[in-house]
């Protein structure tokens, strides 16, 4: 599906990683340094591709961002969406038939993501566990944090019956 999107035209990096062992915060910092030195964005969004950048206002998420500020890492909370169990499973992925599991906005311990800016990115940048927040590599030096409320990231962790079980079976093998 990258190679097609690729050759209609949209600008995707393909990165073939054949090494035996898996680090995930390696791997990350490794895309994150290779986002941020070939492409130079003002801000980079660490995401999996079952997580979808979505505005509160309902309306482009774009209007949103284009409000940050380049002072900050940046942390917006996640909103999980599982199936209902009441899905053909020949269907094809329709996020609408879809409920939400657990709504960041109701929990205790909120679930996010960061939004690093290049600004800060440039003073030296470590991306934590799963890209839920980010650190100056210095430890002496203050990560300057905040929380922002108008965006979320629409989580679809598990899409079918049968990709639940691969993951229940390739957890415990693991």
């Amino acid at each position: 599906i990258l190679k097609k999107l690729k050759k209609e035209g949209y600008n995707i990096d393909i990165l073939v990683d054949n090494s035996q062992y898996f680090d995930q915060v390696i791997k990350r910092n490794d895309l994150l340094n290779h986002t941020m030195k070939k492409h130079n964005p003002d801000f980079a969004f660490p995401l999996d591709a079952d997580e979808f950048v979505c505005s509160y206002s309902k309306g482009n998420p774009k209007k949103e961002i284009e409000k940050l500020k380049s002072d900050s890492i940046y942390l917006y909370r996640m909103e999980n969406y599982m199936i209902t169990g009441k899905e053909d499973e020949e269907e094809l992925f329709i996020p609408k038939k879809m409920d939400k599991l657990r709504t960041s906005l109701e929990e205790k311990n909120h679930n996010y993501k960061c939004i690093i800016p290049n600004k800060i990115y440039q003073q030296g940048v470590f991306l934590e566990m799963g890209s839920h927040t980010a650190r100056y590599n210095d430890p002496n030096k203050v990560t300057p944090i905040k929380t922002i409320n108008s965006i979320f990231i629409a989580h679809y962790p598990v899409r079918s019956k049968f990709q639940l079980i691969n993951k229940i079976i390739t957890g415990r093998l693991n």
